[in-house]
């Protein structure tokens, strides 16, 4: 990534991320074959089938971030920004509120994702840093449905400083 100061307090990041983003369910499943329809539908039940969500995602973050201890070697900041990512691979299910189903389809997933994000880092010596953050998208999972889905997650991220010689 890449870091300007503006002065001793403030400075902002921009980076390229890799996220694996996955979650487990636990639903029943109903398949529906007939003329027109061929599809396995979920939904609440006794009888439970393991579903897995995964997507995979390259993002781009931009931080704001205020340091509260600028001279000591060992920095706490706040965070907060922004961030766009682009989902190489998205299989996550459709939740249909109004017939109480989930189910799978590629057509209706969105690819281009806007995050807000917010946090805590913690930095040593300019070698590496620890960050908790929050992030929620306000760009729901899937287009088209009538019921919207957006991502909340909790996040904790180390990075390594590479030092380039000036």
């Amino acid at each position: 990534g890449f870091s300007k100061n503006f002065n001793r307090h403030w400075n902002y990041t921009i980076a390229l991320q890799y996220k694996l983003l996955q979650s487990t369910q636990k639903l029943s499943k109903d398949t529906v074959n007939n003329a027109t329809n061929n599809f396995i539908n979920y939904y609440p039940g006794a009888t439970t089938t393991k579903v897995n969500n995964t997507m995979h995602w390259l993002q781009i973050p931009i931080l704001l971030q205020y340091t509260f201890n600028p001279k000591s070697s060992n920095q706490w900041m706040f965070n907060i920004g922004s961030s766009v990512a682009y989902s190489l691979y998205n299989n996550w299910l459709i939740v249909d509120k109004n017939n109480n189903t989930y189910y799978f389809n590629k057509t209706n997933n969105n690819h281009l994702f806007i995050n807000l994000q917010t946090g805590l880092s913690f930095k040593h010596k300019q070698q590496y840093s620890i960050a908790l953050l929050a992030e929620k998208s306000i760009t729901p999972i899937h287009k088209q449905v009538a019921t919207k889905q957006y991502f909340t997650q909790f996040s904790l991220q180390f990075s390594k400083f590479l030092n380039t010689k000036k």
